[in-house]
């Protein structure tokens, strides 16, 4: 059998007896060390512990508050990131000339190309016209496709509200 291994008594150096004629510190604890010079200098450098009152912290801004600062403030750090570009904002004349004459010998200029778009509708019977209309559509509707989802699930979201609201 194994034996108790509590006692009733005294167990030991730093042991807690149940007799209790000796407390139990810290420095109880550092006596075989107390000739050594680290635990001397740790002493030394340690700071007794002090308790400062802390200023209570002040409550929080509303929620919508907090956000409009938020935004003004990445208003005010957009602008300075802006501002650093702002030499490239306008373009030169010269440059303004030359790419307006470029668009001028091309007939890419705008009243230029309605201009030519009218003179080949002329020449053109109604079913030519029609197709070519249709070819346009197709080919402009994949840019149009994400406002027309958008707007549908805007259109149903509308409804949902007012459903729930009755």
């Amino acid at each position: 059998m194994m034996e108790e291994r509590t006692k009733a008594g005294t167990e030991g150096e730093f042991g807690v007896s149940a007799g209790g004629s000796r407390a139990l510190t810290p420095d109880n604890l550092f006596v075989l060390l107390a000739s050594s010079s680290t635990l001397t200098a740790v002493k030394k450098s340690s700071k007794p512990l002090t308790f400062t009152k802390t200023k209570t912290l002040s409550t929080p801004l509303p929620q919508s508050t907090q956000e409009r600062l938020d935004r003004e403030a990445a208003d005010e750090k957009t602008k300075e990131e802006v501002d650093k570009f702002g030499h490239l904002k306008q373009p030169s004349n010269a440059l303004k000339s030359a790419v307006d004459n470029l668009l001028k010998s091309g007939l890419l200029r705008g009243q230029d190309i309605a201009g030519t778009e009218a003179l080949t509708m002329a020449y053109l019977s109604i079913e030519e016209v029609a197709t070519q209309g249709a070819e346009l559509r197709m080919m402009r509707e994949p840019a149009f496709r994400p406002y027309k989802k958008a707007k549908r699930i805007a259109k149903s979201r509308r409804k949902m509200y007012r459903r729930i609201r009755k």
